[in-house]
């Protein structure tokens, strides 16, 4: 009498037990790891000299895009001389006319070269400068490419570069701003910048002035920028007879400050 219950109850265990190894099967698989954003340099040639206008080097840079091939990523620049904001651009900072130039959208594996070239010269050839590429995924920085210098004399004494991972967001960026900057020479200012007709009036040799949207024009090798004595565009290079300026710290010729250029100081000889 008891010999029959007992068999239906071992068969019925041992088909839950069939019934149940797929859902245990299923929950022992590990999940699928995201893969990351990563961009490797090699073959980097630091550069050796320097000058007010920049520096340069090259290296192999190979960009994987992980879990970003169908989204755009954005490219965000920043550079600093001797602790203060020289330059920043991104798409629609007005610096750039083409879009792929700070558009990430593929996984490239290619020669690059870097060169932070300024648009205004620098004081003189010794300085201490940072670049920095940003990579955006919206308004979420996901990586970095630090590039730092130091320029004796025009020689590089100190240089290094480095590609990281790094969390931050566009609001803590460097935004674009006015720059100060010193006319050398009397600079005439003209209704179109790349003409010499329509004279409007001039800016003074020695006079500082602040510099704004700067930018380079599509399919044109001319940096222009305004200026904020009349408010017109002036060329700042690439062009024919670009102005005589050179960029100057917020605090020159104030007490404390970056000195007064000797041609511009009162005692000067004519």
């Amino acid at each position: 009498m008891l010999k029959t219950p007992f068999l239906r109850l071992v068969l019925m265990a041992v088909l839950l037990l069939i019934l149940a190894r797929p859902t245990l099967a299923q929950e022992a698989t590990p999940e699928a790891t995201a893969s990351p954003f990563q961009i490797t340099l090699e073959d980097v040639v630091l550069p050796e000299t320097c000058t007010a206008s920049g520096w340069r080097f090259t290296y192999q840079r190979t960009t994987d895009l992980g879990d970003y091939q169908r989204t755009p990523l954005w490219r965000y620049f920043v550079q600093t001389v001797d602790g203060h904001l020289n330059l920043a651009h991104y798409w629609g900072s007005g610096y750039g006319a083409y879009v792929q130039d700070y558009m990430l959208a593929g996984n490239p594996l290619r020669d690059n070269m870097t060169a932070s070239g300024y648009s205004v010269p620098l004081w003189s050839d010794t300085y201490e400068a940072e670049v920095v590429e940003y990579i955006l995924d919206g308004d979420a920085v996901i990586w970095e490419i630090r590039a730092t210098l130091k320029c004796e004399a025009g020689l590089v004494v100190e240089a290094d570069i480095v590609s990281q991972p790094v969390e931050t967001t566009r609001a803590a960026l460097p935004a674009p701003g006015d720059n100060l900057v010193l006319a050398l020479e009397e600079i005439p200012i003209y209704a179109y910048p790349t003409s010499t007709t329509h004279r409007l009036g001039e800016i003074r040799a020695c006079q500082t002035f602040f510099l704004s949207d700067i930018r380079l024009p599509r399919a044109s090798i001319t940096t222009l920028g305004r200026e904020s004595i009349t408010g017109h565009e002036i060329v700042l290079g690439g062009g024919i007879s670009p102005v005589p300026i050179v960029d100057v710290a917020e605090d020159y010729g104030q007490p404390g400050g970056q000195p007064t250029l000797e041609a511009c100081t009162e005692d000067a000889s004519p």
